[in-house]
């Protein structure tokens, strides 16, 4: 049997400031006089589903942008991540995601994005997402906790994530955890990788550590410093900062080679040599081996940020205060200003553009300009009524985003390079509505509401109970107060026990009419277990991988219609594996907060999408002793043997994927050993999933999780 990687899990939260920049004023630059017709892009892309184009980086003849999808508001908001063939513009795939995204970082093929629906509340549920970026596939997807910055620092083979308590390593391959390092405290930023090492900074240090094992090299804790975070380095130092200066550690042993009072976290710049820091006000130009200041700049007062040399210059936007851009270029080797000028509008792009073959492309509110990189004469523009979203580069091709359309330059044989010396104009089609910055989904209503729409659609005409029902008159005459009915009535009987019944129910509420899933206790008995369990179900509702509880009391839950559980078992095997990995994960979270599930089955893990949610949470447990045997059941439920705990969720989980993994599906879901054509890896990790003694289960379910995607899903 081969070595198995593990895995992490799970929620994140946002760290970091973005670098998105306004412009204002005029410009001062030298502009020439328009000489010739307009010039247009060698094409453009622009789609009914989607808008506000933000390209953000072109490899191996491809453009990866994100595009805002229902921007007009009428749903949750949403992006996509597209792939365009940079020479055509055809769209290859597209990839949905979450409102807001970090990324992308592309490493030896694949696309690495961070993704959450909303940061409104205090505990934002990150994605980390690898995504194949030839087929648009995705290769793996692990839940971060709240302790983790959300984007990793990656290198081949390696995903590196930054938690408070220190580092974890994924398989890039596979998204399985190769190591962990816990000795930082309260650790900042994303890490720093330079060859075989890796830095990061902590409340108690700066650490280096080997990225193949883990293995701390050293822990450089002479600095008195606040939370240090490291900004580069490279094979002599680690260079860092905190908010009152900024220094090098000697990469070798981690002792200080030296420092300056530089306030703040500055944006920085690592280059042949020179560490360039732009503070608040100035930009300092540092000579790497031995700290001297080679110069400072200090002209437009301002923090300047999309930092990039070229052609023996340094360019970047500034953040002037009153708030306006400026877009400065700096020469490096005395620090004098080459030229500048006011960039006009506010534009939304991330990116204001780069340099290419002499030229600066620079992003402004009504367009795309070109200017001579050498004394900031104007070149060409291209002018368009749809608001500006930024540009990416990539070899001879420039891609510029609108809020409606995507379009792309061939610098080395479009028609731009012959007009190097004529200012000319291209007025761009008007399209769809004007939005900037990051717009935050409309969350779980409106969810629920396209949820309950959807369920409305699968019913077919009115039920009987529709038919007989008027405001304020009862669904059922002969319901007594103990047994209320829902006002409009069950449409359809979904399951049932010995204790429990589970139906479709149309009911009114404040808001109109809406289709829910409910589930009433049948025996009074129990209603004190029963709505101890709903209750704490109803506590972790608002998390990632949860049924939301609409409502409950003691004889009953209402949760929203979805499409289906893994009970129906008719989705491809890897999308099974992905599901129940999906639940392992949200069941690893509870555990986290002492919360067992004692009660999971394939129809406990609905489907919505290509989300899988865990319902029923802990109604198994508690309701256990009153049911009939279930296939799903652990030994020490089955005869009160031993405690139910950790292990017990294991042996459930595992008796849940033997009955749903199996290469073909089967139509119903109810053998918890079902027979299949699974691995000899796939068989033993299951196997010891279900092992009789809990005590030869794995330890954990996140160990679980670990093993089944490592034996399910390796080729």
């Amino acid at each position: 049997m081969a070595s198995p990687p593990s895995s992490l899990s799970r929620r994140g939260f946002l760290a970091g400031t973005g670098t998105l920049g306004a412009a204002t004023s005029v410009g001062r630059a030298a502009t020439t006089t328009p000489a010739s017709d307009a010039s247009r892009p060698d094409w453009s892309l622009d789609a009914p589903d989607a808008e506000n184009f933000e390209p953000e980086l072109t490899a191996d003849g491809s453009v990866y942008a994100f595009a805002r999808t229902d921007a007009k508001g009428t749903g949750p908001a949403e992006r996509s991540l597209l792939a365009v063939d940079a020479a055509t513009g055809e769209r290859r795939w597209s990839y949905d995601l979450p409102s807001i995204v970090l990324g992308p970082i592309l490493v030896d093929g694949t696309l690495y994005v961070s993704a959450v629906d909303s940061v409104d509340d205090d505990r934002p549920e990150w994605r980390l997402i690898a995504i194949d970026a030839v087929t648009g596939d995705r290769s793996w997807r692990t839940m971060l906790t709240n302790d983790f910055v959300p984007l990793p620092a990656v290198e081949p083979g390696t995903v590196l994530l930054t938690r408070k308590s220190g580092l974890v390593a994924l398989d890039a391959e596979s998204g399985g955890r190769k190591w962990t390092f816990r000795e930082p405290r309260d650790a900042f930023g994303r890490s720093v990788i330079v060859g075989s090492m890796a830095y990061v900074g902590a409340a108690n240090g700066v650490f280096a550590v080997l990225t193949d094992d883990g293995t701390k090299q050293w822990q450089s804790d002479s600095w008195e410093s606040q939370r240090p975070a490291v900004l580069a380095a490279d094979d002599d130092y680690v260079y860092c900062a905190d908010e009152e200066s900024v220094f090098a550690l000697v990469a070798g042993d981690g002792e200080i080679a030296w420092s300056h009072p530089f306030s703040g976290y500055p944006r920085t710049l690592l280059d042949d040599g020179t560490l360039y820091c732009w503070t608040d006000e100035t930009l300092h130009a540092v000579d790497v081996g031995g700290g001297t200041v080679r110069w400072t700049y200090d002209e437009p007062g301002g923090i300047g940020t999309g930092l990039t040399l070229a052609d023996g210059a340094l360019f970047a936007t500034v953040d002037d205060d009153p708030p306006r851009d400026e877009f400065h270029v700096v020469n490096v080797d005395d620090g004098s200003q080459r030229w500048s000028m006011d960039l006009p509008g506010s534009p939304t792009g991330r990116s204001w553009g780069g340099v290419h073959d002499g030229v600066a492309y620079v992003v402004e509110r009504d367009g795309l300009v070109a200017r001579d990189a050498a004394d900031g004469t104007e070149r060409w523009t291209f002018e368009t009524d749809e608001r500006p979203h930024g540009a990416a580069f990539g070899d001879d091709t420039l891609v510029f985003g609108t809020e409606a359309s995507l379009y792309g330059f061939d610098l080395a044989e479009s028609g731009l390079a012959s007009l190097a010396d004529d200012a000319t104009t291209f007025l761009g089609s008007t399209a769809g509505l004007a939005l900037s910055g990051l717009v935050v989904g409309t969350g779980a209503l409106a969810a629920y509401r396209r949820l309950n729409d959807d369920a409305d659609d699968h019913v077919d005409g009115d039920s009987p109970a529709d038919e007989q029902m008027s405001d304020g008159e009862s669904a059922d005459a002969d319901a007594t107060d103990d047994e209320p009915e829902p006002e409009f009535g069950r449409l359809e009987r979904l399951d049932s026990d010995a204790v429990t019944e589970t139906y479709r129910v149309r009911e009114r509420t404040p808001d109109g009419s809406r289709v829910v899933v409910e589930t009433r206790l049948t025996d009074p008995a129990l209603a004190e277990p029963f709505r101890a369990s709903v209750a704490r179900w109803a506590h972790l509702d608002d998390r990632d991988g949860v049924v939301p509880v609409l409502d409950h009391d003691d004889e009953r839950v209402v949760a929203p219609v979805l499409d289906g559980s893994l009970a129906d078992a008719d989705r491809p095997f890897e999308d099974r594996v992905h599901a129940l990995s999906d639940a392992n994960l949200t069941v690893h979270r509870a555990h986290d907060d002492g919360i067992l599930h004692g009660g999971v089955t394939p129809s406990a893990i609905r489907l919505d999408g290509d989300d899988a949610l865990v319902g029923d949470w802990e109604l198994g447990a508690a309701l256990v002793d009153h049911r009939e045997p279930s296939p799903f059941d652990a030994p020490e439920q089955r005869n009160g043997s031993g405690t139910v705990d950790e292990r017990t969720d294991v042996y459930r989980l595992g008796a849940t994927a033997a009955a749903v993994l199996d290469v073909d599906a089967v139509d119903d879901v109810t053998d918890a050993s079902a027979s299949s054509e699974r691995s000899d890896d796939l068989e033993r990790v299951l196997a010891t999933a279900t092992a009789t003694d809990p005590a030869d289960r794995y330890g954990s379910v996140v160990k679980f999780d670990d093993m089944l995607r490592w034996a399910a899903l390796r080729s």
